[in-house]
């Protein structure tokens, strides 16, 4: 398998049989208020993404891509920052990203910086893989420090965590999956 990513993110019995490559349908683009190109990560049970790749049918430039984070009260971050992202290759998405239902303006996304038409004839890949951590209620991302980032919940939400005090159950519950 030509997946260049940490060691500790591929499941350590069988990673082939666990591993889910996604391909972006057209109809998951959409539009940002500054015109960028917005791909939004799906669901897919047990699962967390790990790397995504792209290729061009009739395109050799490479493209500014990040990866953003919307959360339930409509705040943006980024959790991969905005880099200049070489065709045919695969870029780590900084954490196991875990699969979770949400909410109609909230979620994980691809931003590619350029409209729909400079996208033409793109194909976007995104790699994941099942059983990495357990299934729980709550993930945690923690920053290479060891501090609490932000929250997914299988209910569907995601948040940034800004006063840990307040949601101690939560986060004593939770798995916590850390940068690579």
């Amino acid at each position: 398998m030509d997946i260049p990513i940490p060691i500790q993110c591929v499941p350590k019995d069988d990673p082939l049989s666990k591993s889910i490559i996604y391909t972006f349908p057209e109809s998951s683009k959409s539009i940002d208020k500054e015109g960028n190109t917005l791909l939004r990560f799906p669901y897919s049970e047990n699962t967390y993404w790990t790397a995504f790749k792209y290729m061009p049918l009739d395109y050799t430039s490479s493209l500014d891509i990040e990866i953003i984070l919307i959360t339930n009260d409509g705040y943006t971050y980024t959790i991969s920052p905005l880099n200049r992202r070489a065709i045919d290759t695969w870029h780590d998405t900084t954490w196991a990203i875990p699969s979770i239902r949400v909410r109609e303006h909230t979620g994980i996304f691809l931003r590619i910086h350029g409209s729909f038409e400079h996208l033409k004839g793109f194909r976007f890949n995104l790699l994941g893989f099942m059983d990495l951590y357990p299934a729980t209620e709550n993930y945690i991302l923690m920053s290479e420090f060891d501090t609490y980032q932000f929250i997914f919940n299988n209910c569907g939400s995601i948040y940034n965590v800004e006063h840990p005090d307040y949601i101690r159950g939560i986060i004593d519950s939770a798995v916590k999956i850390s940068t690579f």
